[in-house]
């Protein structure tokens, strides 16, 4: 029988807070520069 593991034990990574920003940051950032596309800023 394998021993029981609370959810902290059985997560396979570090908890680490940067990563959550990465997805928001580069979204906003995709979305600006497809706005200035848009818009005719940058070529």
């Amino acid at each position: 029988m394998r021993p029981e593991r609370n959810p902290t034990e059985a997560r396979q990574g570090k908890p680490v807070g940067h990563m959550r920003y990465v997805l928001p940051i580069s979204l906003g950032l995709a979305v600006i520069a497809l706005l200035l596309v848009y818009f005719g800023v940058i070529a």
